[in-house]
Formats: C-alpha cells, structure tokens, sequence
C-alpha cells in the first residue's frame, strides 16, 4: 500500500493512496475547499501545519466540543475532529504507522449531522490492516 506525504516535521503526516494513486482524504479536502472555505482552511492548516509540530491533539471526553481534538473508536482507529459545533464537522479516521512519529490518514468525511456514514470506520479499519501486512511483507523481504 502507498501513501502520499501530507506534511513532515516532528511528526510525519501520511495519506492513503489507493491502486490508480488516488488519495480519498486529499480529494475530500479539495471538494471541501469549494463547498465549504472557511472550514477547508482550518482542516488544511490542521493537517499541514498543526499536526506536524505537536503531534495529535488531546482526546475529547464525551461531546466536549473541544476541536480539534482526538478521538479512539476501535481496532486501531482513532478519529480528528474538526469544524465547528454542530455542523458541519470534518472527520479524518487514521491510525499510528509503522514508524514513531507517524500518523497514517485513512479516509476523511464532512457530517453534516449527527450520523456518521455507515461505510466509514469498516474501511478505515481494513485500510490499517492492508497497511499492516504490506509493512510486516516488506520488512521479511
């Protein structure tokens, strides 16, 4: 599996591509940049120029509304939060690479309410596993 470099600084800030060299996260944020300015601009800055230096933010406790901010779902996946309360609201699903330092972006979304799509975690968790077999293949060869 490739990825494709979001930003690098203290923390390497990664994306998946998929087999045609796509990168859903990437691709998101640009439709966000014509349908929702203001937002794009602080998820861009979050991701290229926040995320680098400090690293994931503090994990939200309950519906703080704190953003951005962390939050552990399950299998490895944790999710940033950002925009603003209520809606709309970005997510990024993503997962600790193989190397210290590194955050992996699996798939980002705008909730325009309170669901979250149905399709979204699943993906993100066998995005991580991909990942995960390809690295522990690489590192045997």
């Amino acid at each position: 599996m490739r990825t494709q470099e979001i930003a690098r600084d203290l923390w390497d800030v990664q994306a998946v591509e998929n087999e045609s060299g796509q990168c859903q996260v990437l691709e998101h944020l640009l439709d966000l940049r014509a349908q929702e300015p203001e937002l794009f601009q602080e998820v861009a800055a979050f991701l290229r120029d926040d995320l680098p230096i400090n690293g994931p933010p503090p994990e939200a406790k309950g519906r703080s509304g704190i953003v951005p901010s962390t939050k552990r779902l399950r299998e490895g996946i944790s999710e940033f939060r950002l925009g603003r309360r209520p809606f709309p609201a970005y997510r990024v699903l993503w997962f600790e690479g193989n190397r210290p330092r590194q955050i992996i972006c699996a798939n980002a979304f705008t909730k325009r309410d309170a669901s979250t799509p149905v399709d979204a975690l699943p993906k993100a968790i066998r995005l991580r596993q991909r990942y995960l077999e390809d690295r522990r293949k690489d590192q045997e060869e």
